[in-house]
Formats: C-alpha cells, structure tokens, sequence
C-alpha cells in the first residue's frame, strides 16, 4: 500500500452533509475539539520568553540557509532535506500547520522471521496535523472516534473533553524569513520504535526484553510525490538471549532483528467523499464515530462504509462508465506466466460493478513503459505485487484511506511468492500439518499484537488456499489425473485467479463472508453453469477449499471462476447511486441503518436528499433474505464453541457439510493407495510419501471440523423487521439434525474402524534426512501415526463436550418451538459413552478388544468427563452447567461398572485388560475426589 496496512487488513475505512460525517477541519484558528487556538499558541510563545528576549535582527533560530547548508532536497507532499550526518530535515509551509493529513506505518523491509514481514500493518491510517506552539512544533494524532453538532451544547463540552495524543515535540531549526516556513528535525521521530515493534518481539524472545539499538539505527530511503512522502527507517532491535519461539534463520544473528518501517504521511482529498450508511445485513469494513448529539438514538454510533469514490460519467444512466475508474497496476515483480490471471481477477469485479450501475468501473494495466516517474510508491498508483518470502506464505489487500470518511484512496495487493512453493514444489514442508500449523499460529500470534482497528482486517486466505492447492495437487497425481511434475495451466492460473479476487475484494471495502459456501446447493457445486453465474460459494470473501467432485466424470470447476451473486449485491449496496427522488422519507432509526444524520454544519452533499439515499440503501439491505445473499463474517466464525450458526464455517463448500465431509474422506480413501505409485518414481525418496500422508489426515480433519457446530447450532438471521421474507434472528436446530451430526462424527472420527493404515505405507514414510538450517530433523522419526489421530480426536471430542455447547444445548430447550424435540445434553453425552466405550458390549453381550486408536480416545473421553465433574476448565472457560455435573457423574458411575464386569469375566487380552483397570481406578478416585469436594462446599 505505500502507507497504509499492508495486510488483507487493507485500512478500509469512507461530500455530503457534514451534519453526517460531522468532521470539522482544523486550522490553527478552528474551535475543533481539541484544537490548539491562536491564542493559546500565543500564551505558549510569550511563557518560552523567546519572542522578546532574542535580538530581533538575529532572531530565534539559525539562518535558513546556514541549516541546509549541504544538504540533499526531497520534493514531494512534504519537502525533505537530508544532511549528510543522515539527519531529515522537514520543511512545513506556514499554510500546512494546523492542516490535517493521514499517516500510515507498515513494514518496508522484513526479517523473514518473528512476523515481521515486509508490507504488512503496523498502524491503521492515522489523521495527524502540525501545530506550533511557541518555539515547537507539536505532531498531533486527532482523535476521531467522537463528534457532535457543530455549535451543540455538546460540541462545546466535548471540545474540552477529548484527547488529541501529542505524538512527538519538535524543536524549530529554523523559520524562513519570506514564507515562515518551518524546519524540524524529524529525525528523533523517525528513527524510534513509535510502531511499538519491541513489544512484538519480545514474544518470540521469552519475555526477555528487547530494545532499539539507536546507533545501528538510521533513516533510509526517502520518496517524495505530490500528494506523499514515505520515509524508510532502517531500525535495529536487539536482546541479549536468543530467541525461544522462532530459530531465526532469515536473520543472520537473531540477537539482532533488522527492521524496516515506512513512515506514509499523504494528503487528503480536498473535498472530504460523501459518505454512504453502513447496514449490519451486508458486509463491508466501516469507519465508526461516536455522536454525542444522538441522544435520543438506540445507538450513539455513526457507521460509514470504506469505499472508492466513484463517480458515473452520466449520473442519470441506468449504466455508465465512471469519470475516474479504479485502476490497478500489474507490477513489474508479478512472473510473466501469472500476470494474465493476475489481471483477470482483477477485472472480474467489473461483474459485480455492473450490479452497482458501472460499465469497467476496475482496470488492470501495466506500468507504462521506459516513464521513470511511475512508481509503486506513488498514492496516484495502485498495484499487485509479488513478494519474496522465507518464512510466512501470505497475500493481503491492504488500502490507504481517508482517516476522516473512509474513502479509499490507493491499495495495494501483496502476493507471496511462497504461495506457489508451498504446493507446487516437492519437498516435506509442502503439505506436512505441523508446517501448516506453525504458519497459522503465527498468523494468529500476528493478529493478536494487532492494533484493535486492524484486527477486523486480519486475512489467512492464502496459506489456506495454498493446503488445498497442494492436497488437491495430491489427489490428481495419485488419480493419474496430473503429474508430478506438472500441473494443468487452467489449475494453477484458476487458483492464483481465485486468491486475487478475494484479496481485491478487500481492497474495494468487502469483509469476509464464511456464511456464502451455505448458499450453494451441494447438488449444484460441480453444475458449471450455475457456478459460472453464482460462483462455488456466492462469495470469493468466503475461505473456500478446492472442489473435488467424488465422482471424477462430474468434476466442475475446481476454484471460483468470478464473483459471486453475493459479492454483486454487497458491491451494488456500497457503490450504487441512489437516485429516490420525491418521496419525502423521514430520517431512519439507528436499528435500520446503523446511523442516521443530524443537522448542524455545512452541506457538503450533492443533491440527493439523505432521507432519499436512505431507503434506496434500506431497499438494497432488505434482500438479506435472499439465500443468494448468506453473510456471516469474522466474529460469527471464530468463536471456538461460542459460534452458534454451522452455516458460518471456514474451509466447506455447500449446503450439506455432512455430505462435504463425507465425501472427502471418500477422496481420501481413495487416492491413499495410490500414493506410492503416483508420487515416487524410481530412484526417488519416500519422503513425498511422509508429507502426503499428513497432509490427507489433515484434510479429513479440516473436513470434520465443522460438524461439532451442528449439536446445540442456531441458524442466525441478521433480516429486519418487514423485510421480504424475513427471518427471526436464532432458530434453534431439530434435533435430528443434531443426532445426526453426533453419528456422523462417531462414523467418521470415533469408531473403531476410522483409522486403518496399510501397514506397508506407515513403514514407507521417512523424514527428509538433511541436517542443515532451514529443514527439520522430526522427533520421533518414525511417522507418529497415533500422534497424529489423537489429536484429531481431541480436538472433534473437547468441541463436542465444550461448556459453550452444553451451555447451549440447555438454553436451547426453551427455545425449541412447542411441539418439537430439543436435543438435550443427556442424549449427547449418553451417545457418546455408549458410542466410544462400544467394546464394553452392551444387554449382557460379553466385551471385546480395545485397539490403540480407540484406547487414546477413550481416554480422551475420561478426560473431559473428569473434568465435567470437577469443573477443572478442561472442557472450555465457562463453568459447566450444574445439570452437566450430574451427568457427568452419572456416566462415570455407569462405565466403572461396567468395566469392573468386563474385567470379571474372559477373553480379554493384556493390554484390554490393564486399560481398563487404571480406567476404573482413575473414575473411581475421581468419583472420590468429587464427593469430598461436595461436601466441602456443603460446610462452607
């Protein structure tokens, strides 16, 4: 982005009325909340004693000339002078003080370790002015999260009630004796850790502290343009131990952490961009203000949608091409093969433009050959790039926006070039799951030290497209589909094409959607017709894996070939013009829009009457409903347990996620023995074998891993009152829907014939034996093949059993509309015993062997039961119900019973039998414990 977040985080944040957007600009003489007025800057003036006390012939600072005296000039939106002791020197034009313009930080430069990654976010945009201040210049970051109504009561108390943040304090070096323009020193400012980055990578060091090294510290380079300046601080983080939680092998010596940060401070539009209301049914990114003068409103919040200003060249057609179309630029780093996918994902989105009344509203195009002023870095120039990196496949969509509207100014999409590597080359890591796992923990990690406004934003599109690339990559080598050494063009350029829309669609203000895949009949996923027009998941904003049809002659299209009916209709509410004229429409409630505008200030909108854009966007919204418009977003999905609806899942395709998982275990059934065939020729290792293997079993799981939601699930709505068939907000499950998703699990993850391996694979599975930096020496060598179920297993089992669920499953019984049948937490926790404890035998029926795979679960089992009855947290951060307490006792009273009549009588082998007896002794003490823990609670 040149400035802004460089992360699927993209800054999406949005002339009208101002009595909407309630944004006051300042100059040094505004009554803006917060503002430094002239006479406090005078008061600030005369307490330096400067102005009377220096000799007004020489005056207070050096001689303008004398400062940049040697000195290298920068023009740009700032103009710069660089000394040659490295020192940056800003010059601010007397009419720029006091003028607000935006500031963003993101990495320019990586360490290819410990998260720090060249484009992505360190800050959201930033609004920011210069103020003086006697014989200083203050940098201020203006607080904009609170309004009011200009010349309101509470307008007036706000101004001395809201915090804008002095970031920095400058010493003025000089004053131009013509123009007053100033020079400051900004680099003390630059080259500090204002990005806060020593907090990030203490993380990976312990908690042992980490420091900027100033003198290993500088200001790199510096890029000005017309409406921007970026300036590269070349920064040095250093501990004095070693780091625990990364091996650090991008960095030379992780003792000493090279950081690059690009400071982008640009101009803002002229004319602040009308800003349009956001609505909860369709989702966008959105910039929040707080408005005292609702008071009378539910809620105090105005909601704008993060946007592109666009403009029709024919405002009054039905269909026109925009006056300033968004273009987008194919650098010159994007290989020659892919740049024509690259571009046609870009351009898709015309398709969902023309719902929004736009004929080629997004362009892509190449930068303009032999012109040396075109550069990547220009705020006038958005761009797809491609990025090396070593430790961190990743593509975000980051944007730089107007911190006061949310326009959306430039953005930039960021590929990594280990997106390929991770599935089309042939080594260990291409799909081994501890490999996956490690790059999602360090995602989440990433995302957690995020700043709370670029968490929304936080995207692992990419590393989860690149496991499907590689396990669908997989699956038609050991078909004989594909070989091992090439893959169909239509694959690869349908894969990069399918990631490239959905990282735009960041960038043009679309969240993401894991509710879109639920759109799609499951019948209809490999119907090339209806996918061509709706798309595999309604939406390219949907985490969508590869579709592989069971059938092989039915396949259909294996990734989404264009935007989705979706991704038109959240398109056509954010960009449409809205054109409702003479209807007189009262301004909405906040329940029906999110916001609604309140007089005061000058109307900067054209002439279309607020009320009017108001229910022409109600009319957009109201079609919710459609089951072509499913949405459901970040906080509906990861949630753990907490997440109620099962149409709201990453990683599925279709209407049915049972049958989904289904057949993809089928697939995986079928192309396992198959592997050595298809992927090792003669003279090759078996260690393709190690990573294929892992990379099925984590498939199976990715598969199962949406089922648990259906027991105690609740389908959410987000309609409104009176729109076409509206829905409630909850609506409980059937509880056989239920039954069957606890079967299904039993079938496909619990049973004793779930696991079964070919003995003569599980001994073809060696590691990669080099032992060298940058390549992994496994522990234990041989393929941890139980290691690897039992995790699965714990994983499905503790989200079944999680309080969350259960929580749920007893609410949930007085929701259940009168003459249904809840599912209840005694049915679920009785199949499961019965189901994972089957060798116990049952009606008098004798036991049987217990193999290792079933041993482990049980276990597993004992586990979360135990800690029902003790209430150890085992089972999730919430209290168990106290009907679940009993339960679970009842269960454990059950199977020690059970067990001490299995181990009374024959047949039993030696392993069956010990397991079964510290089984019973541990349920025993358990019980023990529990009673005694009651009857301390009864005394006190």
């Amino acid at each position: 982005m040149r400035g802004v977040a460089r992360l699927v985080v993209a800054a999406w944040l949005p002339t009208t009325m101002v009595a909407c957007v309630k944004y006051y600009p300042v100059d040094s003489g505004s009554a803006t909340p917060g503002a430094v007025s002239p006479a406090t800057v005078a008061a600030a003036a005369d307490t330096t004693g400067s102005a009377g006390k220096q000799d007004k012939d020489k005056g207070p600072f050096k001689k303008w000339d004398e400062v940049l005296k040697d000195t290298e000039k920068t023009d740009g939106y700032f103009v710069t002078h660089r000394k040659r002791d490295n020192t940056v020197l800003l010059e601010i034009p007397v009419d720029r003080l006091g003028q607000d313009f935006g500031m963003v930080l993101h990495y320019s430069r990586g360490a290819g370790d410990f998260d720090v990654q060249q484009g992505l976010p360190l800050t959201a945009a930033q609004l920011m002015r210069f103020q003086r201040v006697g014989d200083k210049v203050h940098l201020i970051h203006v607080n904009t999260r609170f309004v009011a109504d200009p010349g309101s009561a509470y307008q007036a108390g706000l101004s001395s009630n809201l915090g804008h943040s002095v970031v920095a304090a400058f010493d003025i070096k000089s004053e131009h004796d013509t123009t007053q323009a100033l020079l400051l020193d900004l680099t003390p400012f630059v080259v500090s850790d204002y990005a806060r980055i020593s907090n990030q990578l203490t993380a990976y060091y312990g908690q042992k502290p980490v420091s900027l090294a100033k003198d290993r510290s500088y200001v790199g380079r510096i890029l000005g343009f017309p409406r921007n300046i970026e300036i590269d601080a070349e920064l040095t983080f250093t501990s004095s131990s070693v780091p625990q939680l990364s091996p650090g092998y991008a960095v030379s010596d992780p003792r000493s952490v090279p950081v690059g940060v690009r400071y982008s401070m640009f101009a803002l539009p002229d004319t602040p961009m009308t800003p349009r209301y956001a609505d909860d049914r369709v989702g966008h990114f959105v910039t929040a203000r707080w408005d005292f003068s609702r008071d009378q409103s539910d809620s105090p919040f105005l909601r704008y949608v993060n946007r592109w200003r666009l403009e029709k060249k024919v405002p009054s057609a039905e269909m026109s091409e925009p006056r300033d179309p968004i273009v987008y630029y194919v650098d010159p780093s994007v290989p020659g093969p892919y740049r024509k996918y690259v571009k046609e994902g870009i351009e898709a989105w015309n398709k969902a433009f023309e719902a929004a009344g736009y004929r080629n509203a997004i362009v892509a195009k190449d930068p303009p050959a032999g012109d040396s002023t075109w550069s990547a870095e220009d705020i006038r120039y958005s761009t797809v790039r491609w990025t090396p990196s070593y430790n961190m496949g990743y593509a975000i969509g980051p944007s730089q926006a107007d911190p006061r509207t949310g326009e959306i100014l430039n953005a930039d999409v960021l590929i990594s070039a280990s997106f390929l590597r991770y599935w089309l080359t042939e080594y260990e890591e291409v799909v081994a799951r501890d490999r996956l796992m490690e790059l999602y923990t360090d995602g989440l990690k990433f995302r957690e030290g995020m700043q709370p406004e670029l968490a929304a934003y936080f995207c692992l599109a990419e590393l989860g497209k690149a496991h499907q690339a590689a396990f669908g990559r997989t699956a038609l080598v050991a078909l004989g589909e594909a070989e091992v050494g090439a893959m169909p063009a239509e694959y690869v350029g349908d894969a990069i094409r399918d990631l490239i829309m959905h990282e735009v669609g960041h960038t043009l203000g679309l969240r993401h959607n894991f509710k879109a895949s639920s759109g799609i009949p499951y019948e209809k996923l490999n119907d090339k017709e209806f996918t061509r027009q709706n798309g595999l998941t309604l939406s390219v904003m949907e985490y969508a894996p590869i579709n592989l049809a069971a059938d092989r002659a039915d396949q259909g299209y294996y990734w989404n070939r264009e935007v989705g009916a979706y991704d038109r209709w959240a398109i056509r509410y954010a960009y449409s013009t809205i054109l409702v004229s003479g209807q007189g429409m009262e301004t909405p409630d906040s329940s029906a829009t999110g916001s609604s505008p309140s007089g005061g200030g000058p109307d900067l909108r054209p002439a279309i009457d607020a009320a009017e854009e108001v229910e022409g966007l109600r009319q957009i919204a109201s079609l919710g409903a459609d089951p072509l418009h499913a949405y459901g977003t970040d906080e509906d999905t990861w949630l753990g347990a907490f997440a109620i609806d099962p149409n709201t899942t990453a990683w599925d395709l279709g209407s049915d996620p049972l049958a989904f998982a289904r057949d993809r275990a089928a697939i995986v059934r079928r192309i396992q023995p198959h592997l050595e065939d298809r992927l090792v020729a003669e003279g090759e290792g078996y260690q393709r074998l190690r990573s294929a293997m892992t990379g099925l079993i984590f498939e199976r799981y990715l598969a199962l891993a949406p089922v648990p939601k259906t027991v105690g699930g609740i389908e959410f709505a987000r309609d409104h009152k009176g729109d076409p068939n509206a829905r409630p907000p909850f609506r409980p499950l059937g509880a056989d829907a239920q039954r069957e998703a606890v079967r299904f699990l039993m079938e496909q993850a619990f049973s004793e014939d779930s696991w079964e391996f070919d003995p003569e694979l599980l001994n073809k599975l060696p590691p990669n034996r080099f032992s060298h930096w940058g390549v992994g020496n496994p522990i234990p060598v041989d393929y941890p093949v139980h290691t690897q179920v039992v995790l699965i297993q714990m994983a499905l089992l503790g989200d079944l059993m999680a309080t969350p669920r259960l929580w749920r499953l007893v609410d949930n019984e007085p929701r259940t509309p009168a003459g249904q049948e809840p599912y209840r937490v005694s049915e679920l926790l009785e199949t499961l015993t019965e189901a994972i404890w089957s060798e116990l035998g049952a009606d008098g029926s004798a036991a049987r062997p217990i193999n290792s795979f079933r041993r482990n679960l049980q276990r597993q089992h004992l586990r979360h039961l135990e800690g029902l009855l003790l209430d150890s947290g085992i089972s999730g951060p919430v209290a168990a119900p106290e009907d679940a307490r009993s339960l679970a006792r009842l269960e454990l009273t059950r199977l020690s019973q059970r067990m001490a009549r299995a181990l009374a009588g024959a047949g039993l082998d030696t392993m069956t039998e010990a397991h079964l007896a510290e089984s019973k002794a541990r349920i025993d003490r358990v019980l023990e414990a529990a009673l005694v823990e009651g009857q301390l609670r009864l005394r006190r």
